[in-house]
């Protein structure tokens, strides 16, 4: 409540991983939504609810330690499509990416 959508994203960002806005560069035009059903048992509850995925575009500025705060651990990878990490929500998420990107660099 009281929060833009990218608000909420780079909180969530600063929360889960210490990277702040400041450290980013945000490109305006980039935007995934993906909608799925999962179980709430996961959250305490009972039965299936919708989950919202919203994802932004950005790129560190500058090289950062990441503070976990949810995650065990993490890993950078090299940006090497297609991916195949997770059919329903994360290789939907990376395809629409590299889409994006690969039209930027058409135009240019």
């Amino acid at each position: 409540e009281g929060e833009t959508e990218l608000q909420c994203a780079l909180r969530e960002l600063r929360e889960e991983t210490g990277i702040l806005e400041v450290d980013l560069e945000i490109d305006p035009e980039f935007r995934f939504e993906n909608r799925y059903m999962v179980n709430q048992k996961r959250y305490g509850g009972k039965g299936l609810i919708e989950k919202r995925l919203l994802v932004f575009l950005a790129r560190l500025t500058r090289p950062v330690d990441i503070v976990l705060t949810e995650h065990d651990d993490f890993h950078w990878f090299d940006w090497s499509p297609p991916h195949r990490i997770q059919e329903w929500t994360i290789d939907p998420l990376l395809r629409a990416a590299h889409d994006f990107i690969q039209t930027r660099r058409a135009g240019r």
